[in-house]
């Protein structure tokens, strides 16, 4: 194994924008890369926890998608000052 943890990162951060694309072009980047990711791939980060099962999301299409911009755009991983809403 090589190690390239940040090329992975990077590679996997693509594929709701990549995959979106795929699904409806006509879509603007933004909106397709959250959609794309709340259909497919949010419910693997949503758990019921605590005594009383509390649902909570952990990580949603929008989030994903300031990480992605945080990451590829400043090689960050704090998505504070990202404004994904």
């Amino acid at each position: 194994m090589a190690g390239n943890y940040y090329a992975a990162l990077a590679t996997t951060l693509n594929f709701p924008d990549i995959c979106g694309w795929i699904v409806d072009p006509t879509v603007v980047s933004k909106a397709r890369y959250i959609a794309w990711f709340d259909r497919y791939v949010a419910h693997h980060y949503v758990h019921c926890i605590g005594p009383d099962h509390e649902r909570t999301v952990f990580l949603s299409g929008t989030d994903c998608y300031a990480l992605r911009c945080a990451f590829l755009h400043e090689g960050r991983e704090e998505i504070t000052e990202q404004q994904a809403h």
